[in-house]
């Protein structure tokens, strides 16, 4: 089947959003074509994503003259339910039915503007451009990977169940909750981090003046730097907080 790529730009008129309920919503039918069409009007704005999709997701910074928009890639497969919307708080949700049998990988390209929520599920996602904002929520679950280049002054993070996550960049402030995944921050440049791990979990953080670590559970914080203020709280059950400088 020819392999067919269908580009969508987030557009709407505010009559029709409001009869809508507010969110526009495509897919790709058996044939990979558009099931929804196009309005003239303005670039709907979306400053949170939320993916459930065992795809290929890579974000890039629309410029200045470009749209926002969605570009994907079902490689032909005619099992893909291949989904997206957006809500009215202005969340872009992307979701496709599992399918253990499919031997086929979506591939996926979101152009955004603003950013300040990111929640990836099942999906493996790359950002080639930084996240800058003054507050950013990372949710990582569901053996999701996910690389994300940030500049941001607060973040929270969260990643568990077997998932992989690597930031790199600047955040000035950390909370983060991991259990049962890897967390690599080495390559982010922190001021202040508070984590908490369990389930054997494995951190790395690049820290310059505070840190407050929980560890439980056979999990593992690694961190580089030297912390003027140091909290370390550990549990009976092997957890470790060791410093590699």
């Amino acid at each position: 089947m020819k392999r067919l790529i269908a580009t969508i730009l987030f557009v709407a008129v505010a009559i029709a959003a409001s009869a809508q309920g507010g969110a526009k919503r495509g897919s790709a039918d058996a044939n990979g074509r558009i099931a929804s069409s196009q309005d003239a009007g303005w670039a709907v704005s979306f400053r949170s994503v939320k993916i459930d999709a065992a795809a290929n997701v890579v974000f890039k910074q629309a410029s200045d003259n470009e749209d926002t928009r969605i570009v994907y890639d079902t490689k032909g497969d005619e099992t893909t339910n291949f989904r997206f919307r957006v809500d009215r708080g202005g969340m872009l949700i992307i979701s496709e039915k599992r399918d253990p049998k499919r031997l086929t990988v979506t591939d996926v390209i979101i152009y955004y503007r603003d950013l300040q929520a990111v929640d990836v599920k099942h999906a493996r996602v790359a950002f080639e451009d930084a996240i800058e904002s003054v507050l950013l929520d990372v949710n990582v679950s569901g053996g999701a990977t996910a690389l994300l280049k940030v500049k941001v002054l607060d973040a929270a993070i969260k990643c568990v169940s077997d998932s992989r996550l690597t930031l790199e960049g600047s955040a000035k402030y950390v909370t983060m909750k991991v259990a049962s995944a890897k967390v690599n921050c080495s390559r982010l440049a922190t001021v202040s981090a508070t984590v908490e791990c369990s389930k054997s979990a494995e951190v790395r953080l690049s820290i310059k003046e505070r840190l407050e670590a929980k560890v439980l559970a056979n999990s593992r914080l690694l961190y580089y730097g030297t912390p003027r203020i140091l909290r370390k709280h550990k549990s009976a059950l092997n957890g470790e907080v060791v410093n590699l400088n």
